[in-house]
């Protein structure tokens, strides 16, 4: 019973608070529900350690947190995989386009400027990595936004 308070309360540390007593007594209704089906696979009380194998089951609590949460995730599982393409697309073409921009320079620059170039081209690309980021994430959240909103998507 010890295991199952402390599992609860680990769960609920990762749900917002505004919503916490509504889920509190679903997930508490699951765990005894979880619970009580390992004591009839096993068929006898479970003891401490068989209950928090049982509980290790049901899943990680900050995981756990996430199925009972009523918040709608920056990206949609829906959506995850073309952002994570876009977003290498989106990186890829960084890079590119700084090697583009670094050539005609790297072939005229005297001697001793290489580096300096390099270190350049490498403060250019970071504030591109950035930005190409941020601009895809804010957009696919946005997309996430609409299409739930069309019950597309979860």
């Amino acid at each position: 019973m010890e295991n199952r308070k402390k599992y609860l309360a680990k769960v609920m540390f990762w749900l917002p608070s505004r919503c916490k007593k509504d889920i509190y007594l679903a997930l508490e209704a699951d765990i005894d529900e979880h619970l009580a089906a390992e004591e009839d696979r096993v068929g006898h009380e479970l003891t401490p350690q068989e209950e928090e194998l049982a509980l290790r089951a049901f899943g990680v609590p900050p995981v756990v947190a996430t199925r009972y949460s009523m918040e709608l995730p920056l990206i949609s599982s829906g959506l995850m995989t073309v952002y994570r393409r876009v977003l290498f697309i989106a990186l890829a073409g960084v890079i590119l386009a700084q090697i583009v921009l670094i050539i005609p320079d790297f072939i005229d620059a005297e001697a001793g400027k290489h580096g300096r170039l390099i270190v350049e081209t490498g403060r250019r690309a970071t504030w591109g990595f950035l930005l190409a980021f941020t601009s895809v994430t804010l957009v696919f959240s946005a997309l996430t936004r609409i299409y739930s909103q069309w019950g597309k998507i979860r």
